[in-house]
């Protein structure tokens, strides 16, 4: 038996599956309800964790900071300012905590509305501008651009799936 001292997160799992079987649902409906919360938990996590490195950007970090906007020859193509990294940070922070309310239906409509909306921004994202981002970019050679078809456009995609799913 899982303590929770020795393995906090194996003991919470074990606890929401033996919840969910205590209310009788058949196996398969225990398994994708666990699924989707736990998506809807690490969609959360990410959208905090991402806003939590703007923040740390805004506040004048540099790590990461290379390759997080897109460059043409070398070159970034904008220079964020601690504002507008601070705006970021501000709208992911929402972003996650509207997914949260909206997952478990607090706060009415608002929470909902606003998943939505970042949804639809997140797939906007992961559509991209025809040119330096998304997975319709024209520049594909660069460090930034390399990231984007790896790392930051799908991740752009499933949140913003998540988010969408969330509002519903």
């Amino acid at each position: 038996m899982n303590s929770f001292l020795t393995d906090p997160i194996g003991f919470l799992i074990l606890w929401f599956f033996s919840v969910l079987r205590g209310w009788n649902l058949p196996e398969d409906l225990v398994v994708l309800i666990a699924f989707v919360v736990g998506a809807f938990i690490l969609a959360t996590l990410s959208l905090l964790s991402i806003s939590g490195l703007h923040v740390y950007w805004a506040r004048g970090g540099k790590r990461f900071a290379t390759n997080a906007v897109p460059s043409r020859r070398g070159e970034p193509t904008m220079e964020p300012s601690p504002t507008a990294t601070y705006a970021v940070a501000g709208l992911l922070g929402t972003a996650a905590f509207a997914t949260l309310l909206s997952t478990v239906r607090i706060g009415g409509r608002l929470p909902r509305i606003l998943a939505a909306g970042a949804g639809l921004v997140f797939l906007l994202r992961a559509m991209g501008d025809f040119r330096l981002i998304g997975f319709f970019k024209k520049e594909r050679s660069t460090d930034f651009a390399k990231l984007d078809t790896r790392i930051y456009t799908p991740l752009c995609l499933l949140l913003g799936l998540a988010l969408l799913r969330s509002a519903k």
